[in-house]
């Protein structure tokens, strides 16, 4: 038997060896002397170990197998496929314990897909492949070369078809420019004299909006009176709790 798994005594100027216990594990096999102290392995030097190295994995009690299958609920990707019952409840991913899963495992990324933009998967320079967006390509096959670092790709009609008309914008900042003047046309409005709030979903004057010179029409999203309102109920709710 190997030196680990002995314990060494001098008595009467004699040298005794005797065996060690056996792993808690129930594996039969002589645990060895712990090298070193250990708080939270309960090791102790000289000391056999409670398990041999990895054993100790055995001795922690396993649940039984569960269904992971249900009749009663389909994946909603629209695959056909059954999902499984939720062992635990995570309202992070909208699990509920005892409910089916709404999504087989990765199928949720599908509906994801088919909300953005569309996709094409090409090879760069080091034959890599990677995903790019349809529209970009085709922005970039326009112009000849790869689209500048801060440019963006601006929708016309404000979907995300192929079929759209594409305008290549500079910057963050104009590309959002041309959807406050898109939804001000939309709602109805004249984009080089008025505005739509997105609080209240009125057009209104220029002059009836808060100024702010960081943005590129030059006033906020929120108009005089709804901003008037927010700090009225802002006061009666400071009132209200004092």
């Amino acid at each position: 038997m190997s030196p680990q798994y002995l314990s060494k005594s001098i008595a009467d100027g004699q040298v005794k060896y005797t065996a060690m216990k056996l792993c808690e594990c129930g594996c039969g096999l002589p645990a060895p002397l712990a090298q070193q102290n250990c708080t939270t392995r309960r090791y102790v030097r000289g000391v056999p170990r409670p398990f041999c190295r990895g054993h100790h994995m055995r001795a922690i009690p396993r649940k039984a197998a569960t269904p992971r299958i249900s009749t009663s609920q389909f994946c909603e990707c629209g695959c056909g496929q059954h999902v499984g019952i939720a062992q635990q409840t995570q309202p992070k991913y909208g699990h509920v314990k005892g409910q089916p899963f709404r999504f087989r495992g990765g199928h949720q990324r599908r509906l994801m897909k088919a909300k953005s933009y569309p996709t094409v998967g090409v090879r760069d320079s080091l034959g890599k492949h990677k995903t790019e967006y349809l529209h970009i390509l085709m922005a970039e096959r326009v112009l000849g070369h790869p689209l500048p670092a801060k440019a963006h790709v601006h929708h016309v009609d404000g979907s995300r078809s192929i079929e759209s008309q594409l305008v290549i914008c500079q910057s963050a900042a104009y590309h959002h420019l041309l959807h406050i003047r898109s939804r001000t046309l939309r709602a109805g409005g004249n984009p080089n004299t008025e505005r739509l709030c997105l609080k209240c979903n009125e057009v209104k004057p220029l002059r009836r909006f808060i100024k702010d010179r960081t943005v590129g029409i030059g006033v906020k999203s929120c108009c005089l009176d709804c901003d008037a309102k927010r700090q009225r109920e802002r006061r009666v709710a400071l009132r209200g709790a004092a």
